[in-house]
Order: C-alpha cells, then sequence, then structure tokens
C-alpha cells in the first residue's frame, strides 16, 4: 500500500470553483483527479523526509567516523614526528654542550700557554735589564 502524503485538499471545492468559473464539471472533475495525482506522485510523505533524514544521519555518522579516524591518524603521526625532531634537538644539544665544553677546554689551554709565554718573556725580559 502506498503511502499518500497528507495535504488538506478539499477536492469537492476545487470542482465547485472551477464549474462556477465557467468550466464543464467533467473537465473540473478531471482536472482536480490530474491535480490529486500529481500531489500524490510528487509530493514527499513524512515517510519519504524521514528516509532522507535517516539516510543523511547515517552519511553524517560515516563521516564523522572517518574523520575522527583521520584525525587520529594525524595526531598519531605529529607525535610520532614530535618525538623524532626532540630527539634530534636533544642531540644536537648534547652535541652542541661537548662542542663548547671542548672550546672551553682548548681556550684555557690556550690562554695558560699564552701566560706562561707570556711570563716567561717577562722574567727573561727582566735578566736581561
Amino acid at each position: 500500500m502506498a503511502q499518500h502524503p497528507v495535504l488538506s485538499f478539499d477536492t469537492h471545492a476545487a470542482v465547485v470553483s472551477l464549474v462556477d468559473s465557467g468550466m464543464p464539471e467533467r473537465q473540473a472533475e478531471t482536472v482536480v483527479r490530474l491535480q490529486v495525482r500529481l500531489i500524490e506522485q510528487h509530493f514527499a510523505t513524512r515517510a519519504d523526509v524521514g528516509k532522507v533524514n535517516s539516510t543523511v544521519e547515517s552519511f553524517r555518522q560515516e563521516v564523522n567516523g572517518k574523520l575522527e579516524s583521520f584525525r587520529q591518524d594525524v595526531n598519531g603521526k605529529l607525535d610520532l614526528f614530535r618525538q623524532e625532531v626532540d630527539g634530534k634537538l636533544e642531540s644536537l644539544r648534547q652535541e652542541f654542550k661537548a662542542d663548547l665544553a671542548s672550546l672551553k677546554s682548548e681556550l684555557i689551554k690556550w690562554m695558560i700557554g699564552t701566560n706562561l709565554a707570556f711570563a716567561t718573556v717577562l722574567i727573561a725580559a727582566i735578566k736581561v735589564f
């Protein structure tokens, strides 16, 4: 049984109105019958709207599920990337600290060497004079 739209359309009043305006009664009945058929065939029923709403809701849930999965995938990859970058930064920090300690040690050696050389020259100059 096909479900027809619930529409308040007074077919008798429509026929009477057409007849009152000069249309023959048989022709008025045919016109109104065609209008009713158009209404039944082309107007959406509550069931039709319900099906569309159900389909849209199902699609929305599917899209939201896929978006959430995508979001989790991206967040997981971002976390891995952050960990990798943090690891590389920490490695660079340690390298920098080691290089800085090495340079500090070299500078101290040069300063001691330069001061000893200066002291030697100063002592030699004092002995000469």
